[in-house]
C-alpha cells in the first residue's frame, strides 16, 4: 500500500551523483479545508509543446474546489491541440529529449537552465504536476509499434520522462503508458488502471454536466516558455543520434498461445507461473544449448516498504529438466516428474523471494550501508564492484515478469519488460484460463539473441508440455 502515494505528483529531479525524488501529493491531514478537493494541475503536451492544465476549479458558490467536468476537459484538449497547430516546432524547443538520456547530461543542461526566470518557472510547473498527458499525432496499431511508441516515441521531443505518470493518446484512439520505476513498480499502477477501466465502461460521454461550463476559460491554459541557451541547445542536437539509436535498437514480438492456459496445468496440479519459467528456460536451453540465468520480478508487499526481490527461476531441479527433456533416453514418465520436480523447486524458490528470503536485495541494501557509513573493508562479499561471482550473477540473460490482471494483458494492453543488456530478452507474461499472451523484447544490436526465434521456441517448448502433461494424464 505505501507505494500508492508515489503515483501522481511526484518527479525525479536530475542531481549529481544521485537524482533527487520530489513528492508534492499532500494528504487532507496536511492541506487546509478549501484546498481539500484542490486536484492541482496536469502537463498537456502536444507536439512538443507543454501546457499547464488544471484539474480543479474553485467554485464560489459553495467554497470548494470541483473536478473539471467532461465537457470543460474537452475544451481544454482541443484548445491546446489546435493551439499547438500554430507553434513552429524546431529541436531547440524539444527540451524533452533530454530526460530521455543520461542524467549527467542533463543534471548539467538544468543547471543552466534554472539560471533564467522563465525556464526555472516551466521546469518548477512540470515538477509539481499530478502527471502528464500526451497527445501525439502518431497512429500505432500493431502490438509493438504501441509499446515502443508509449517506452520512448519517435519524436524525440513529445515525452517528459522524469515525471511520475504520464499518458499518451494517439490519434487513433489507443493509449499508452509510461512511468518513471524509480519510485513504482507494475502492482500499483495495473491497479489503478482496472478501475479506470472500470469508469469507463460506466461513464455515459453523452451527458456532459455542463452547468459549470461557463466557468472555465482558455485563460486558465498556460504555456510553457522556454529561452533556450547556446550551450543546452548543442545538448539537445547531439541527444537526437543517441535517442534515435535506443529507439531504433528496439525490437518487440508478441504471441498469444490459444486453447489451453492455466485451466489444464491446474487441473493437473501444476503452478502456472512457475510451468511459464520452465518453458522460458526450455526454449533458451533449445536454442543456446546452456541454461540462462533468469530474474522474474517477485514482489515482497507482505511488508510495508516491500517492492521487489530477485527470484532467481534457474534451480537444479529446472537444471536437470532442460537437459533432459530432449534425450531419447528419457521416458514420458520420467520427463513428467522432472517436470513437475523442476515445478515445485521453482514456487518454493519465489515463495522464499516473497518472504524475503532471497539475496539480492539483502546484499544490495548492506552494501548501501557499509558505503555510506564509510565503513573500511567493506566484506568482499558485498563489494558488488569487486566481486566477479556477484556481477556473473546479475547478468540476466532472462529478464521476466508476469502480469496477470482481468482488465490488463501483456498483448490487449501492450505491456512489455525491457532488456537489462544487449544480450538480454525482456519478457512479460499473462495467463488465462484458455490461453497465455507473452511479449519478448530484445536488442537488435544483439549478436546472440534473436525475438522471434524466441518467440517461437518458447512457443514449442510451451506445447511441448503440455502436451507431455495431456498424454500422461490420458494413460
Amino acid at each position: 500500500m505505501q507505494q500508492y502515494k508515489y503515483l501522481y505528483q511526484v518527479y525525479r529531479r536530475p542531481r549529481r551523483n544521485i537524482d533527487l525524488q520530489l513528492r508534492n501529493f499532500k494528504t487532507k491531514q496536511e492541506l487546509p479545508p478549501d484546498k481539500w478537493n484542490d486536484l492541482g494541475h496536469m502537463i498537456l503536451a502536444c507536439r512538443a509543446q507543454f501546457y499547464k492544465v488544471p484539474l480543479s476549479l474553485f467554485d464560489g458558490s459553495v467554497q470548494a474546489h470541483r473536478p473539471l467536468t467532461l465537457e470543460e476537459i474537452n475544451k481544454a484538449l482541443r484548445f491546446c491541440w489546435d493551439d499547438s497547430h500554430e507553434c513552429l516546432i524546431e529541436n531547440r524547443y524539444q527540451l524533452a529529449v533530454l530526460t530521455g538520456i543520461d542524467r549527467d547530461t542533463w543534471t548539467e543542461c538544468r543547471e543552466v537552465l534554472i539560471k533564467n526566470a522563465a525556464n526555472r518557472i516551466s521546469l518548477e510547473t512540470i515538477e509539481e504536476a499530478a502527471f502528464v498527458l500526451n497527445l501525439d499525432p502518431s497512429e500505432p496499431e500493431e502490438v509493438g509499434d504501441r509499446i515502443k511508441e508509449s517506452a520512448i516515441g519517435k519524436n524525440a521531443g513529445t515525452r517528459w520522462y522524469d515525471i511520475g505518470m504520464q499518458w499518451i493518446v494517439y490519434a487513433n484512439g489507443h493509449v499508452g503508458y509510461a512511468m518513471e520505476h524509480s519510485q513504482l513498480d507494475a502492482l500499483p499502477v495495473v491497479r489503478v488502471h482496472e478501475e479506470m477501466y472500470k469508469l469507463l465502461e460506466n461513464v455515459d460521454t453523452r451527458k456532459y454536466d455542463s452547468s459549470y461550463s461557463f466557468k472555465f476559460k482558455e485563460d486558465m491554459i498556460s504555456k510553457l516558455e522556454w529561452d533556450i541557451p547556446e550551450f543546452v541547445q548543442n545538448k539537445i542536437e547531439k541527444s537526437f543520434s543517441t535517442y534515435r539509436k535506443v529507439y531504433e535498437s528496439w525490437t518487440v514480438d508478441c504471441k498469444r498461445l490459444n486453447g489451453l492456459g492455466t485451466q489444464i496445468l491446474k487441473s493437473n496440479g501444476f503452478s502456472p507461473d512457475s510451468f511459464m519459467q520452465i518453458c522460458f528456460q526450455l526454449a533458451y536451453y533449445r536454442l543456446h544449448n546452456h541454461l540462462p540465468s533468469v530474474y522474474e520480478t517477485v514482489v515482497t508487499t507482505l511488508f510495508r516498504d516491500g517492492r521487489t526481490e530477485a527470484g532467481r527461476s534457474v534451480t537444479q531441479e529446472s537444471s536437470d529438466f532442460v537437459s533432459r527433456f530432449d534425450s531419447e533416453s528419457t521416458s514420458i514418465g520420467e520427463k513428467l516428474n522432472i517436470l513437475r520436480n523442476a515445478c515445485l523447486s521453482h514456487t518454493q524458490r519465489i515463495s522464499e523471494a516473497r518472504n524475503a528470503k532471497g539475496i539480492d536485495r539483502h546484499i544490495f541494501a548492506l552494501h548501501q550501508c557499509a558505503r555510506e557509513n564509510g565503513i573500511a573493508g567493506i566484506p568482499r562479499i558485498l563489494d558488488t564492484s569487486d566481486n566477479e561471482l556477484y556481477r556473473r550473477a546479475s547478468r540476466w540473460d532472462l529478464s521476466t515478469s508476469h502480469v496477470t490482471s482481468p482488465k490488463c494483458s501483456a498483448i490487449d494492453h501492450a505491456i512489455a519488460f525491457h532488456p537489462v543488456g544487449v544480450d538480454s530478452i525482456g519478457i512479460v507474461y499473462s495467463m488465462y484460463p484458455y490461453y497465455v499472451d507473452f511479449t519478448v523484447m530484445t536488442d537488435a544490436n544483439s549478436k546472440k539473441t534473436e525475438g522471434k526465434a524466441f518467440m517461437k521456441a518458447v512457443q514449442n517448448a510451451f506445447f511441448d508440455l503440455v502436451f507431455l502433461i495431456l498424454r500422461q494424464s490420458n494413460l
